[in-house]
C-alpha cells in the first residue's frame, strides 16, 4: 500500500539496480535532460549520481553557467533546472565548482526542532521532541511533536496555525489516523482529547544543509491508550525538505514531506472508512470562520462545500495576511494510495485533510510499508492555477534525465 513513491535521502535504492546504473554511468560526463510534454521552470530534478562525482559538483550549460548539484546519501544527485520548453532537450557537463558554490538552503538547529530557510529567508519549522505546551490553559493531553509549523511565504507571512483554541489537536501540517482498530480496540491518534491515542516525536535522526535542498529526518511514534497501559502501535518516519527555488516572477517556498508507516509489532492497523485522517493542514488563525478562507482545487473548484470529499491532485487555501493575502497549496504525489486522494475541507475552519479513508476501508499490514509524499507551496497573494499545475506536473511527471 502506498505505491512506488520517491525514496528519501537515507532510503537506499535497490542495490542491484543502482549498481547496474552506476556501472554504466561510471565515466559519464554529460547529463541530458528531456522536458517531455510540460514547460519546465525552476524544476527540481533528481538523478542517480555517477561514481566519479567530483568534489563540489556542478552542471555547466552551453553558455558556461554552472548549476549546483547536490549529492545525497542514497546515491542520487539533485539540481534546479532553470527553464526548458516542452518537447525540448538540454545537455549539461558535469564539472567541479571549486569554491564557487553557495548554500541557498540552510538547516538551523533549535532546541525544539529544526528550522529550514531558503536564501536566508525562514521557510518552515519542524516541532520535534517537546516537553512544554506553548501557552497556559491547554490540557497536557494535547502535548505532541513531530509536525511542521510555522510555514512561511517568501515575504515572511505565516500560513499555518498551531494549537488553535477550537481544535487544540490541530498542528500546522501533521499526520495521524482517526478511526482505527488495533488488537480489537479502537484507538484514536488524531483526537488526542479523547485520551484514546497519542503521537510523539522520538528524535530528529538526521539533518543537513546544501546548495539545492536542506532537510531533516525524524521518527514519530503512535501509542494506543485504550488497553489500560500504553502500547506502541505504529512507527512513523518523516523526511522533510526545503528546496532552493528562487522564482522571481512567481515567488514561493517549495517544501516536501515524505512519510513511511510501519507497524511496531505483528498486528495490523485497520482503518475503517472515515471523513478525515492521514495528512492534516491547519491554516492561519485569521482564516478561521465562514468566508475567511478561500479554496481552489486542481479541478478548478472554489466552493469549499463542493470541494469537500472530492479527489484532487492539489488544493490551495488562501486568506488575509498582513496588508495583503497569502496561501498554501498541497500537492499530492500520484503514487500515494488512492491518488488522487479525496480531501476533507472543514465548512468553517481553515482545515484540509488529504484523507484516503474517505474512499473506503483500508489497512496498514505488519511487515509492509505505507508510503505517502506531498509537496507544499507557500506563496503571497492569490493562488496561481497555472503555476500550481506546473509544479504538480514537475512533481508527478518530472523531466527525463540520463547520463551520456
Amino acid at each position: 500500500m502506498g505505491g512506488n513513491l520517491p525514496k528519501t535521502d537515507r532510503d537506499s535504492m535497490k542495490p542491484t539496480l543502482l549498481l547496474l546504473f552506476l556501472t554504466a554511468a561510471a565515466h559519464a560526463k554529460t547529463l541530458k535532460i528531456e522536458a517531455g510534454p510540460h514547460h519546465r521552470i525552476h524544476t527540481v530534478v533528481t538523478v542517480p549520481a555517477p561514481d566519479d562525482m567530483p568534489e563540489n559538483p556542478g552542471l555547466r550549460n552551453s553558455t558556461g553557467s554552472i548549476l549546483p548539484l547536490q549529492l545525497s546519501d542514497d546515491g542520487t544527485a539533485t539540481f534546479i533546472l532553470p527553464e526548458l520548453a516542452a518537447g525540448k532537450t538540454a545537455e549539461f557537463a558535469l564539472v567541479s565548482m571549486g569554491n564557487a558554490a553557495a548554500e541557498n538552503a540552510v538547516a538551523l538547529e533549535k532546541e525544539d526542532g529544526v528550522s529550514l530557510s531558503v536564501a536566508g529567508k525562514a521557510a518552515v519549522g519542524f516541532v520535534g521532541v517537546v516537553k512544554e505546551l506553548p501557552r497556559e490553559g491547554i490540557d497536557p493531553v494535547f502535548l505532541r511533536g513531530g509536525y511542521l509549523h510555522p510555514i512561511r511565504t517568501p515575504t515572511g507571512n505565516i500560513v499555518t496555525d498551531d494549537y488553535p483554541a477550537n481544535h487544540t489537536h490541530h498542528h500546522g501540517v501533521w499526520t495521524a489516523w482517526t478511526s482505527t482498530v488495533f488488537q480489537g480496540r479502537k484507538p484514536d491518534f488524531w483526537n488526542m482529547g479523547a485520551r484514546k491515542g497519542k503521537v510523539d516525536c522520538k528524535a530528529v535522526a538526521f539533518s543537513w544543509s546544501g546548495a539545492v535542498h536542506a532537510g531533516l529526518e525524524a521518527e514519530n511514534e503512535y501509542t494506543d491508550l485504550t488497553s489500560g497501559k500504553p502500547v506502541v502501535a505504529l512507527n512513523e518516519s518523516w523526511t522533510v525538505k526545503a528546496f532552493a527555488v528562487t522564482d522571481v516572477k512567481n515567488p514561493h517556498h517549495l517544501l516536501e514531506l515524505a512519510f513511511v508507516h510501519t507497524m511496531a509489532g505483528d498486528d495490523d492497523l485497520e482503518l475503517p472508512r472515515h471523513r478525515y485522517g492521514g495528512l492534516g493542514i491547519r491554516g492561519r488563525a485569521e482564516w478561521d470562520g465562514i468566508g475567511k478562507a478561500a479554496f481552489l482545487t486542481s479541478e478548478g473548484v472554489t466552493d469549499r462545500d463542493e470541494a469537500n470529499s472530492k479527489p484532487a491532485r492539489w488544493v490551495a487555501m488562501t486568506g488575509a495576511a498582513g496588508e495583503g493575502k497569502a496561501g498554501i497549496a498541497i500537492l499530492g504525489h500520484p503514487a500515494n494510495f488512492r491518488a488522487p486522494q479525496p480531501i476533507r475541507i472543514h465548512p468553517a475552519e481553515p482545515f484540509i485533510s488529504f484523507a484516503p479513508q474517505m474512499a473506503g476501508d483500508m489497512k496498514i499490514t505488519h511487515g509492509e510499508e505505507y508510503r505517502s509524499a506531498y509537496r507544499f507551496v507557500a506563496f503571497d497573494g492569490e493562488p496561481d492555477k497555472e503555476l500550481l499545475d506546473r509544479l504538480w506536473h514537475d512533481y508527478a511527471e518530472p523531466p527525463t534525465a540520463t547520463w551520456e
